[in-house]
This record gives structure tokens, C-alpha cells and sequence, in this order.
């Protein structure tokens, strides 16, 4: 049996106003980590300051059910959320 060796890093999401490029939110964790799990935490922080979230966009890692279910429920004005595939 080969046991192959994992190498761990530093994950960065962030959230960024894209009409200003400014991060407005970060949350750094150790890697390697689905994506899945660190969507509503970083968005969380945003909507907790008060502001308003018109489309959310992230590559397919940030896509499952219980995301868009909170970006709806998160009363976040367009109510887009789109994710690559």
C-alpha cells in the first residue's frame, strides 16, 4: 500500500465589492478544504454589518443547496447565485 503525502496550506476566501474591488470580507483556514462549508461563514460576517448582497458568484466548490437557500434567506436584494460549472 502507498500512502501518499498531503501537503497542507493556507486557504483564502474572500468577498469583494465588485463595482469597487474592495474586500469587504475574509476568512483564512487551513487546506485542503471544500469550499462548500466557508461560504455562508464569510458572507455571514458581510450581512451582519449591514450590508446588502445583490449577486453572489463562486466556482463550483461553493455550490450545494443549503448555500442558495441562505443567500435567499439572507434577504439579499437580487437573489442571484451562480456558481461555474
Amino acid at each position: 500500500m502507498e500512502l501518499r503525502a498531503v501537503r497542507q496550506h493556507i486557504k483564502l476566501t474572500l468577498v469583494i465589492d465588485a463595482r469597487t474591488m474592495t474586500t469587504v470580507s475574509m476568512l483564512v483556514t487551513p487546506g485542503p478544504r471544500s469550499d462548500c462549508s466557508l461560504l455562508r461563514p464569510v458572507l455571514g460576517k458581510v450581512v451582519d454589518h449591514g450590508a446588502v448582497i445583490g449577486t453572489v458568484i463562486g466556482d463550483k466548490g461553493y455550490d450545494s443547496e443549503a448555500n442558495r437557500r441562505f443567500v435567499v434567506l439572507k434577504s439579499m436584494t437580487r437573489r442571484t447565485y451562480r456558481c461555474a460549472r
